[in-house]
């Protein structure tokens, strides 16, 4: 019998006997996972307050509280066997994460910087290849990135601020890292004051400390107008180097892609960025 409690690498692979339970704290996120001999029942709960210490137990001798359509979220899957094994990754977001910078950003021409930002994270946990989990680690809030009456997309918006030195980034192992390179190639200066960054194409990779890194990703504005080019490192970023792929993305990316509206990918809709400000939760400098 495996016997796990406080662990800042929240993930891997685990092994529970018949009736053994996992109980488990990250972020707003409370979580039961149940072996019965024919069945998984995986129950979820989000609080208010949010746990900065991931804290896994197992075995759990406590009570599972049951489905109740408002606050508590249980299911269960059958098998006809049900294995010993448990699988928990984490995942990024399903959709693109809108990032504030802690203060409007001006990049003039010709220069370029580096915006280090920290991601949101979902639990994946699955057994005998069945996917029991897939939740935000903590709970998230929607946003529209884009014109209020124009083109724009769904996207949830991060408490993150994005810093220009790593060091000014709090480290915690229920974010991921992100390192995002901006280049302005053009002769004009590039304002900024938010980052729409797609996570479902993001990777993740663990450092030696258990913080988990995405690929580098470089956003390179060409020239005046509305084009701009995004490209993904091909491994952990050079401030994590030698760090391990821990999962992969939730969609396969284009590994360098042409952005048609520069505005929809970095810039655009400042309106609409200071409107989601005021309905998005309290910022918290994560």
């Amino acid at each position: 019998m495996d016997t796990h409690t406080d662990s800042v690498r929240w993930w891997g692979e685990r092994t529970l006997a018949e009736g053994e339970r996992l109980h488990g704290r990250l972020g707003t996120l409370e979580l039961w996972l149940e072996r019965g001999p024919r069945e998984w029942l995986a129950t979820t709960r989000h609080g208010d307050d949010e746990a900065r210490t991931p804290r896994l137990e197992q075995p759990w001798e406590g009570t599972v509280p049951e489905h109740d359509e408002q606050t508590i979220f249980a299911e269960r899957f059958a098998f006809r066997h049900t294995g010993d094994r448990l699988q928990l990754l984490p995942a990024m977001p399903p959709r693109p994460v809108v990032v504030h910078t802690a203060t409007p950003l001006v990049i003039p021409g010709g220069e370029e910087a580096t915006v280090y930002i920290s991601l949101p994270l979902w639990l994946r946990a699955s057994a005998g290849g069945e996917l029991l989990l897939d939740v935000p680690v903590v709970r998230q809030s929607d946003t529209w990135f884009g014109a209020i009456t124009g083109p724009g997309e769904l996207c949830y918006a991060s408490r993150s601020r994005g810093r220009l030195r790593l060091e000014d980034l709090p480290a915690t192992p229920l974010r991921a890292r992100a390192a995002i390179h901006v280049r302005n190639s053009a002769a004009g200066a590039l304002p900024i004051d938010g980052l729409r960054l797609p996570a479902p194409f993001l990777s993740l990779y663990a450092d030696g400390a258990g913080q988990l890194w995405t690929e580098s990703v470089l956003v390179d504005h060409e020239q005046e107008g509305e084009m701009a080019a995004l490209d993904y490192g091909a491994g952990p970023p050079r401030e994590a180097a030698g760090a391990e792929r821990v999962a992969g993305p939730r969609n396969a990316p284009e590994r360098r892609a042409l952005v048609h509206t520069f505005s929809s990918l970095i810039r655009g809709g400042f309106d609409a960025l200071r409107h989601s400000r005021s309905r998005s939760a309290g910022v918290v400098d994560h």
